[in-house]
């Protein structure tokens, strides 16, 4: 049961990684903030920059 678990949650790992989607989209994400002040602008441009890259 473990290694069937283990390898359904490969498989949508991989779905995720090479899909558009994602989990918190930007628009979502800008909704939580929106005053969005300068701070927490650049906050999230680093964090784009820093999934970007892996």
């Amino acid at each position: 049961m473990l290694r069937l678990a283990g390898a359904v949650l490969l498989e949508v790992h991989d779905e995720w990684a090479i899909a558009e989607r994602r989990y918190l989209s930007e628009g979502s994400m800008a909704r939580l903030d929106p005053v969005g002040d300068d701070q927490s602008t650049k906050e999230v441009e680093r964090a784009k920059t820093v999934l970007l890259a892996s």
